[in-house]
């Protein structure tokens, strides 16, 4: 369902561009008429055949250029860098009495304050409070890129936002990713935007405790362990779970999910029965999260802005924007950081080069796997999904 809806959003915007029919793309797919040149130009895949001389000198003329050597070209991820740091630079002065605050939340949710790609709960909470506190900010938008994480940080971020709902409105704009405990965050907000492609819903949640017992053993790594109670080693690495436990740990899992469950029943105004039957786990695209109600609305964050400044009768270039939260940098431990970077990236590589790319992929997937924070219940997805 999820690659079928996904094909459909892509399907529809090059049908549209290409003026064709959304059949004749399915059909052109089907037959593989976009395998050589001549069958891609017949079908209005494309424009013209040409070689590369022959491009670049069109570009020539589109851009009244004398010399191909002459031509600027402007690779797409500096491009898009260079709008993102804009679009951001934009976000960081108050420039009006009345303000909309962006929180950006990007990244695996866990216990704390936030890191370099992580949402600590910690720092959206502060966030939020001050957003919520400020006089000039009339509204909340909430930028969500995340697979989720930490149970517990999502519900204390949703509890925060909960709060803050009850002084100013909170609208949420999904990027890429708004799952398990991504959505969890957002489930109550006013009105949320996602985009067709976004991957939502996982609404689901696991939990984890890493045994290294069968390896210790055949490396012949011995612990010896002592415990004053029956599941004081409950979390040992070396010692198997014992079946009361794990009777005690899914009960935990089991009940973790109902209150997931609930909550987006309570923030989108469906029930129990109606969520669940959504739930279990399973993806959607922003697309077919419309039409099952976990969104409100197709758009990206500059549609989620303008919506929230209408609502709140805010006139378009009369008010400002705030991005939170706001990052204080040491230069000190911002140049170790930036060495300690550069030294795991190169040790990366070379451990790729030597495992092969297969390997240490694995071994980075089984490393997002198991929750950095400490907390075995995570509101996570459980897989990485690779569109190919």
């Amino acid at each position: 369902a999820y690659l079928s809806s996904l094909w459909e959003s892509y399907a529809s915007d090059v049908a549209k561009s290409r003026n064709i029919s959304e059949g004749d793309l399915n059909q052109i797919a089907d037959s593989l008429w976009g395998r050589t040149p001549e069958l891609a130009l017949a079908h209005h895949l494309v424009d013209k055949i040409a070689f590369q001389d022959e491009f670049e000198n069109s570009l020539c003329k589109a851009t009244d250029t004398k010399k191909v050597k002459d031509l600027e070209f402007v690779p797409v991820e500096k491009y898009t860098k260079k709008v993102a740091v804009e679009y951001k630079k934009n976000l960081l002065k108050e420039r009006k009495k009345e303000n909309i605050a962006v929180i950006f939340c990007n990244g695996e949710i866990v216990d704390g304050p936030s890191q370099e790609s992580t949402v600590g709960n910690e720092t959206i909470i502060k966030a939020l409070r001050e957003a919520r506190d400020k006089e000039s900010v009339k509204a909340i938008v909430l930028r969500v890129n995340s697979p989720g994480g930490s149970g517990l940080a999502s519900e204390l971020i949703h509890r925060e936002i909960e709060l803050t709902q009850k002084v100013k409105p909170v609208y949420t704009s999904m990027g890429n990713l708004a799952a398990s405990g991504g959505y969890y965050i957002a489930c109550n907000s006013k009105r949320i935007f996602a985009d067709k492609q976004t991957i939502t819903g996982s609404i689901g949640v696991f939990g984890m405790i890493p045994n290294l017992k069968e390896l210790a053993d055949k490396w012949g790594i011995n612990s010896e362990q002592v415990q004053t109670h029956p599941h004081a080693l409950t979390y040992s690495l070396f010692e198997k779970t014992p079946e009361k436990t794990r009777q005690v740990i899914t009960e935990g899992i089991e009940r973790f999910y109902k209150k997931f469950v609930q909550r987006v029943a309570d923030g989108r105004k469906m029930t129990f029965e109606q969520v669940d039957s959504l739930a279990q786990g399973r993806i959607w695209t922003g697309a077919d999260a419309l039409k099952i109600g976990l969104v409100d609305e197709i758009g990206n964050l500059k549609h989620t802005i303008a919506y929230a400044a209408k609502e709140n009768n805010l006139t378009e270039g009369k008010y400002g924007l705030l991005a939170y939260p706001v990052v204080e940098i040491d230069f000190s431990n911002f140049m170790k950081k930036r060495f300690r970077a550069s030294t795991q990236a190169e040790l990366r590589t070379m451990l790729k080069d030597e495992m092969g790319a297969k390997a240490y992929e694995g071994i980075q997937q089984l490393r997002n796997a198991v929750p950095s924070s400490g907390a075995f219940l995570q509101a996570r997805m459980p897989y990485e999904v690779y569109i190919k």
